[in-house]
């Protein structure tokens, strides 16, 4: 989901045809709103795979970036395709654009701005290459210089809000309190003058205020109290990161793989919260804008945070991506929570005071249905995907959630 024009939400369906769940392709839409599609919406996007990116741009139009399927045999670099379209549905001039293995970006204005990993053969390099690639309203793709950090494969990439690429790369493993992060910003024209910047400590991905400050929670382990950096375009750090919290911060990823803490989830104005969440509770801290514990935190729920996916207990290597926290207007706080042995999953809000706001939570009364994923409206609240088992697999429903807690519409959009 996206924010869209008028109030409106922009929404990405992956399309599968056959009983094996095969890719087929996306359904777009952009919803009002009371739920409805707006004229010369939804549209059927085919030739390509998942789309996983879904982003709006300052004019009311979006970009969606698929994946391609690979029509050769053997192994050849990865094709993602990006689509343009205006508020009416209307494919912008230029698109689709095809691109090599772009894997995260960020509208700036109306420039696609997007991570790319260049494709070295079927072995590939021996260290993680990048580089920026920007594609313009008119579909004019620019590539910017390679970059790296000289080795594979400790990373984390990030757009910032400003167009500036942001990578880290964690070393140092040996001994617990050995760890090191080195971070980097580029453009395209290569890694910006002063960094990288070196970092003791463990560190999250990264996020950004409305500046383009750079926030990271750091911790020598998963298991330490949490501080947060910010640093600034010069690889300075900056007075508004704080000191060490009562709180750890517990990573985004329950699968094999990296163990670093969580990213913060920060407002346009540098508040910032640390989230901390396990099988039967969650904590989360909020920082002002500089750097200090606001009073009457932390949050504290004797639930878990909402998961997505599904493992199967057979699932050898199935790993689940937590669900992120939003900020809303007024620095609100909407999380995800599990659900309870009652019913389903549900969504709080929680104010700048560390309280629940009155009429939240907002919770799904079927079981096993859960809330995967939240974004946050700018007229106020909130809209969230809710998940929900239906007699033959799941539904998937859109809802429209007031800050007071009406629900302003439920749209299915994914019916088994």
């Amino acid at each position: 989901m996206a924010p869209g024009p008028g109030g409106g939400v922009y929404v990405s369906i992956p399309v599968t045809t056959d009983a094996r769940g095969s890719g087929s392709g996306s359904v777009v839409a952009l919803l009002d709103q009371g739920g409805r599609p707006r004229p010369g919406w939804p549209i059927r996007l085919s030739g390509v795979d998942s789309c996983d990116l879904l982003l709006a741009a300052s004019d009311g139009s979006v970009r969606v970036v698929c994946f391609v399927p690979n029509q050769e045999e053997g192994l050849n670099g990865a094709v993602r395709r990006a689509f343009a379209f205006d508020s009416g549905g209307l494919a912008l001039a230029g698109w689709p654009v095809d691109v090599g293995d772009a894997f995260t970006g960020r509208v700036v204005g109306t420039d696609l701005t997007m991570i790319e990993r260049p494709y070295y053969g079927d072995l590939g390099p021996p260290e993680d290459f990048v580089n920026l690639v920007v594609i313009r309203a008119g579909g004019r793709a620019v590539r910017g210089s390679e970059v790296s950090f000289g080795q594979c494969c400790e990373n984390t990439w990030a757009v910032g809000p400003n167009g500036i690429a942001y990578g880290t790369y964690r070393r140092d493993f040996e001994t617990r309190d050995s760890v090191k992060t080195d971070v980097i910003a580029f453009d395209l024209a290569g890694v910006q003058p002063g960094w990288p910047a070196t970092i003791d400590g463990n560190t999250s991905e990264l996020a950004f205020d409305a500046r383009g400050l750079a926030y990271l929670v750091v911790g020598w382990s998963t298991e330490r109290p949490a501080r947060t950096v910010v640093l600034d375009g010069g690889a300075k750090l900056q007075p508004s990161g704080s000191a060490d919290q009562p709180i750890v911060s517990t990573g985004t990823w329950n699968g094999a793989g990296d163990d670093y803490p969580g990213p913060p989830i920060v407002a346009a104005d540098g508040s910032a919260f640390i989230v901390s969440t396990e099988a039967d509770r969650t904590a989360v801290l909020a920082l002002d804008p500089n750097g200090q514990a606001r009073t009457g935190w932390p949050y504290r729920s004797s639930l878990a945070m909402q998961w997505t996916g599904f493992c199967g207990g057979g699932d050898t290597g199935c790993g689940q991506a937590r669900t992120m926290p939003a900020v809303g207007q007024a620095n609100v706080l909407y999380l995800l929570q599990a659900a309870s042995t009652s019913g389903g999953g549900s969504i709080v809000a929680v104010g700048t005071d560390g309280r629940v706001r009155a009429g939240w939570p907002v919770g799904l009364k079927r079981a096993g249905s859960a809330f995967w994923s939240v974004v946050g409206n700018p007229a106020g609240g909130v809209w969230a995907l809710a998940i929900e088992p239906e007699t033959h697999g799941y539904s998937a429903t859109i809802l429209s959630i007031a800050s007071d807690s009406t629900v302003r519409f439920a749209t299915t959009v994914v019916e088994p």
